[in-house]
């Protein structure tokens, strides 16, 4: 009973942090998703370009 009370009170909560996804083949590029409440912010480094 305890676990299911604490799992819901989690899950009311707003994931805030930083997400790394790693992209390989022929180039290895790493996405970075910046995630706050329901804003997301993306970086990525590709052929020495940025793109936010």
């Amino acid at each position: 009973m305890s676990f299911i009370l604490c799992t819901s009170v989690f899950a009311q909560s707003d994931f805030e942090g930083k997400v790394v996804m790693r992209i390989s083949g022929d180039q290895t590029t790493d996405i970075d998703y910046f995630i706050k409440g329901e804003n997301i912010r993306m970086e990525m480094n590709a052929e020495e370009n940025n793109f936010i």
